[in-house]
Parts: C-alpha cells; sequence; structure tokens
C-alpha cells in the first residue's frame, strides 16, 4: 500500500491541481452558506441546517491540507505535514470563520418556531446544547460564544416576557370593556360636562396608556429592560388601586423571577417552565 506523497514530493501540476479542487470547494461552501440564507428567509429551516453543515464540511476539506492531523465533526484523517506556522495560521482563519457562523446558527435556532417550524422549546435547546459543544471543542472561548448568542438571549428575554405582558395586558383590556359598558349606560345625549362621565373617560385613557406602554417594551428600548418596565407600566397606572397591582405581580411573580434570573444570568431558573411554554 503506498504512502501519501509528502507535500515537499508533490509535483508542479498536482500542486495546481489541488489548489484548483480546494477553490472549487471554497466556492462551493460559499454558495452553500448563501443556499442556506435563502432557505432560512424563505422559512426552510430544516433544509437551511443541512445547507449550513454541507458547507462547514466543504470549508474543513478546504483547509484539510493546512494539517497534520485532523479530528471534528465525525472525520479523522492522517494528512500532509506543514509548517507549525503555516497550521497555527489556517487555525486563526478557521476559528475566524466559526464565530460569525455560531452567531448565524444560533440566530437560525433561536428563530425556529416562530417561522411555522413548530420547533418546541426542549429541541431547539438540545440543539444550542450540541452547536456550542462543537465549537468548544474546536477551540470557541466562552466569551466568544456569548457574544455570539446575542440573538439567542434576545429572543429567550422575547418568549419569557411575552406570557406577562399577554397576561397583564388582558387583565388591563377587560377593564377596557368595563369601562365602555359603563359609558353605554349613560344617559343619551351624554353630557360631556358629566363628571362620572369624565372620570370614566380619564380612566379609559389610562388603561389604554398602559396597555400602550406595554406593547412598547418589544419595540422601543432594549428588552433586557423588560423586568423593571413590566413593573413600572403597573406601577404608574392610576387606573387601578394598589391591591389590584399587588394581585396581578403575585399572579407573575414566577414568571417575572424567570425573566429577571434569565437576564441577570443567561440561563433558565427552570428549564421546565422554559420547555412547556412552547407547548401551552
Amino acid at each position: 500500500m503506498h504512502s501519501p506523497k509528502k507535500n515537499d514530493d508533490l509535483s508542479p501540476a498536482d500542486r495546481t491541481e489541488g489548489k484548483g479542487m480546494r477553490r472549487v470547494l471554497f466556492g462551493f461552501s460559499l454558495l452553500l452558506f448563501g443556499a442556506g440564507t435563502y432557505l432560512v428567509l424563505v422559512d426552510k429551516v430544516a433544509a437551511a441546517g443541512t445547507a449550513f453543515a454541507a458547507a462547514m464540511i466543504s470549508l474543513i476539506f478546504v483547509f484539510l491540507p493546512m494539517f497534520r492531523r485532523f479530528k471534528g465533526f465525525g472525520i479523522e484523517a492522517e494528512l500532509l505535514e506543514k509548517k507549525i506556522a503555516e497550521a497555527d495560521d489556517t487555525i486563526r482563519r478557521l476559528k475566524a470563520i466559526s464565530l460569525p457562523m455560531a452567531e448565524l446558527l444560533f440566530t437560525v435556532t433561536a428563530r425556529m418556531g416562530r417561522w411555522g417550524s413548530a420547533m418546541p422549546h426542549r429541541e431547539t435547546y438540545k440543539m444550542m446544547q450540541r452547536i456550542e459543544s462543537e465549537l468548544t471543542k474546536n477551540g470557541v472561548s466562552p466569551e466568544e460564544l456569548e457574544i455570539a448568542k446575542e440573538n439567542w438571549h434576545h429572543f429567550n428575554m422575547f418568549d419569557l416576557s411575552l406570557p406577562i405582558t399577554m397576561g397583564i395586558g388582558g387583565h388591563l383590556q377587560a377593564k377596557v370593556t368595563q369601562v365602555n359598558e359603563q359609558l353605554g349606560r349613560l344617559p343619551s345625549p351624554t353630557n360631556a360636562a358629566d363628571p362620572t362621565f369624565l372620570a370614566l373617560v380619564e380612566k379609559q385613557r389610562k388603561l389604554s396608556e398602559t396597555i400602550k406602554a406595554l406593547s412598547e417594551i418589544y419595540t422601543i428600548g432594549e428588552i433586557r429592560d423588560a423586568p423593571e418596565r413590566i413593573r413600572k407600566c403597573l406601577k404608574d397606572c392610576d387606573a387601578l388601586i394598589e391591591a389590584e397591582k399587588a394581585q396581578i405581580l403575585e399572579q407573575h411573580r414566577e414568571q417575572l423571577a424567570d425573566l429577571q434570573h434569565y437576564r441577570d444570568n443567561h440561563n433558565f431558573r427552570s428549564l421546565d417552565r422554559w420547555f412547556r411554554l412552547s407547548e401551552l
């Protein structure tokens, strides 16, 4: 059985052919990245994941000649010798590629379930754990992972806060309905100077302002400020008496604690509650 040629033993034609093949593989990997991004945009998440995986494997083979030995992503091979300096440079380049790819993978995973794929939180969490494990094995530091997971944390904060704002918003909307019913029972034609009428209109305005402020948590400012902004919305709502505010906060006490914990620690206070959110 013939041993593989060392790099110095390769003829100029062999070297040219090898470089040409690597260029083809590199171009193919770029096309796969582009295809994966397009598939994400048209809500083909599973196909996009396959395209991204194929692109990463193509890139691995592009850079294989730079290593003496490579092991990862299920591939193990003895490779041609290269100088240590060249290998270090290639590792840096692979790592530079892995970081933006990690950010893209984390973002795509976080968005799953929002574009009709209906992937449960339990499955997205397992996928994230697997991605983190592979990236850690390939030299990505915890600090770099945290930067790449920015969108993952953003969407988790969104999901954790949504049941709270929807619950409070539903309570306030019920109050608005009651006010409208009271307005409808006033004598007709309505006396615009009637104190009862004016008090009901003012209560309606304050309730509507609070509902709007809750919705703006997702459109104005940072989602990481959601715990404080939710509490402030309730505190500033003069249309509710203190006992009602306290009751609402108690109803959402555990959910607010989960949200606060995730914001401060970037992990889930209760994985079971997190998993159940996507099953409701």
